[in-house]
């Protein structure tokens, strides 16, 4: 039979899949560091750039001194000085193009930084401040406040009490009868100090008017 239908195949195994390596993700860009990198860069360009300077200074007055081929070489001399600072100072102006974008990024990363935190730490204190309310109960306060006025007027009757003036009972028309006494008694003693008054004021005013009268005489004679 088996000539001819076959045998029968066997089932190959499903190769297994191998699993995918995790990818080695490449650190993220230090745009500070960056930023000094090229700072450092730029100072080195400017350090040629200082030298070729210092080159043309020296080189100029013997290209204005020198006359036929020597003439020339002065100037080729001079010339490609010219054409490396060119180079040198493009290749700063370059730089400083890219560290002022490199700081912006910087800058704008620095900020979403800053408002991520911000929102973070405006959700935990928005999450404490539902945590806290939940331990206050507005009928608890109320009944609070409201202890707190009753011991308020229990202080005030209490400190009414301890200001209360002991009653003392008199009849008023024993203190009229009183007054009028006082009234009489101090009436007299005006009247007795007048009285002694009066005679010691007499007796004062003829002393005057003897006095008076001799000095008259003794005009006289």
């Amino acid at each position: 039979m088996n000539r001819f239908f076959g045998s029968k195949k066997e089932p190959q195994p499903i190769p297994l899949s191998k699993p995918a390596e995790p990818e080695n993700k490449a650190p993220p860009v230090d745009l500070n560091a960056h930023t000094a990198k090229l700072e450092v860069r730029i100072q080195e360009i400017n350090g040629n750039i200082a030298n070729i300077d210092k080159d043309l200074r020296e080189q100029y007055p013997k290209l204005k001194a020198a006359k036929g081929s020597q003439q020339n070489y002065y100037k080729q001399r001079v010339l490609t000085l010219m054409k490396k600072r060119k180079m040198y100072q493009q290749q700063v102006d370059n730089l400083l193009g890219q560290q002022f974008s490199v700081e912006q990024v910087a800058f704008t990363k620095e900020n979403i930084q800053n408002t991520i935190e911000t929102t973070k730490a405006l959700k935990e204190a928005a999450q404490a401040q539902r945590e806290a309310m939940k331990n206050l109960d507005i009928d608890d306060i109320a009944d609070l406040r409201e202890e707190m006025d009753e011991m308020v007027w229990e202080s005030n009757q209490i400190n009414d009490m301890l200001n209360r003036d002991y009653a003392v009972d008199v009849d008023e028309g024993d203190l009229d009868a009183e007054l009028k006494e006082l009234e009489d008694e101090a009436f007299m003693d005006m009247l007795d100090n007048k009285a002694v008054d009066k005679p010691q004021q007499k007796q004062e005013q003829s002393n005057d008017y003897y006095s008076m009268s001799q000095m008259l005489n003794k005009n006289t004679y």
